[in-house]
């Protein structure tokens, strides 16, 4: 299961993201699940509950428009 969260508002997950991690932490339990976004550095984190967390660079700089 993917859950994608558009983008990161910061280098932390919070605010607008949380719900979709929240969600993604709960199916979790279940299914293997990744939570996918993009920011301005790559990396892949697993929490505790078995969550995989991707941030995949994103190349496009939309300026005012991020």
């Amino acid at each position: 299961m993917v859950h994608l969260a558009p983008v990161l508002f910061g280098e932390e997950i919070g605010g607008a993201e949380r719900y979709t991690l929240e969600l993604a932490r709960s199916m979790a339990r279940r299914v293997p699940t990744t939570l996918l976004t993009f920011g301005v550095k790559s990396r892949r984190d697993s929490l505790a509950d078995g969550l995989e967390v991707r941030v995949l660079r994103n190349w496009i700089n939309f300026g005012r428009l991020r």
